[in-house]
């Protein structure tokens, strides 16, 4: 028996163990990384900006900001005709996304109130759970009132969404938090898109969201311009 090659192919073998798990871990690290940068975003962000010099939206309006079902809600000027309405979702982003470019798509418009979805992928993408949400929209619509005292933050609670059923009570804490926080603060405000596109205890329909079972479809933005269109009327009406 040979016990000096039986020991190098064993020392061979940990090393190529050890050489095996350091790749793994940069991976995960940087796949990590890379949904958690916000500068992921920043072509996003300049073509905002590349749009605006070309016409820039009236001061004073009403501001969507947030993750991809505000991105693709491609019919929100014209399901909130003659309100001064402007997208300004994008990616797939969290509240710390929202918050690294805050100056350049919240501040900069001054809006008169703001509809922000977000929270879903904090949820999912961090340990802190629903009390997290909260947090974070804390600190989202404190920053807003430091040099927007006058504006009204909307926090459009998270949707029911198909594809992620199986965590949904998360989502539901985190709307019944926030929801909480609005009704005792001022300046802020709670839209629920969440009741009308549910049965409780069931999933809500498959025709409100698209093929991904996760976005919403015409007929679900349908749903979401209703509950927002009262807050529209109560801010620019009144």
């Amino acid at each position: 028996m040979n016990l000096r090659a039986d020991g190098m192919n064993l020392e061979v073998h940990q090393r190529w163990q050890i050489c095996l798990w350091v790749v793994v871990c940069l991976f995960v690290f940087t796949e990590m990384r890379g949904q958690t940068d916000p500068s992921r975003f920043e072509a996003d962000i300049v073509a905002f900006e590349e749009r605006d010099q070309e016409a820039f939206p009236a001061k004073g309006g009403a501001l969507f900001v947030g993750s991809s079902s505000i991105r693709k809600w491609t019919t929100l000027e014209a399901d909130f005709a003659g309100y001064p309405v402007v997208n300004r979702g994008f990616g797939g982003a969290q509240f710390s996304d929202v918050m690294y470019f805050f100056d350049r798509v919240v501040l900069v418009y001054e809006p008169r109130v703001i509809f922000i979805y977000a929270g879903s992928h904090d949820l999912r993408r961090s340990d802190g759970g629903p009390k997290a949400v909260l947090e974070k929209f804390i600190e989202f619509e404190s920053r807003v009132h430091a040099v927007l005292p006058n504006c009204l933050v909307c926090f459009i609670s998270m949707k029911p969404s198909i594809q992620k059923w199986d965590t949904i009570g998360l989502d539901r804490e985190a709307n019944r938090l926030v929801r909480n926080y609005t009704d005792s603060t001022t300046g802020t405000a709670y839209v629920d898109i969440w009741t009308p596109m549910i049965e409780e205890g069931e999933p809500p329909p498959e025709h409100f969201f698209l093929p991904d079972l996760n976005h919403p479809s015409e007929e679900g933005y349908r749903v979401w311009a209703e509950a927002i269109r009262p807050v529209l009327e109560e801010v620019f009406c009144r």
